[in-house]
């Protein structure tokens, strides 16, 4: 269950504070293990807002775990 509260907080925070758009979104689980799986879109071009949602998804993750 805790992946589908990952996987909801994943989405919200591209297409929030991130300002995407989100085209595809999915998962699968194999084993014990969930993989998520994204695509989105940034209609501007922002040079930094990889940076940007590469730190918080890091701190999502710290703080989950």
């Amino acid at each position: 269950m805790e992946h589908k509260f990952i996987f909801h907080e994943i989405t919200r925070l591209i297409t929030e504070e991130a300002g995407a758009e989100m085209t595809h979104a999915g998962y699968s689980i194999a084993d014990d293990a969930v993989f998520h799986t994204l695509q989105c879109k940034v209609e501007d071009c922002d040079y930094g807002a990889g940076t940007r949602i590469s730190e918080s998804l890091k701190k999502l993750v710290n703080t989950v775990n």
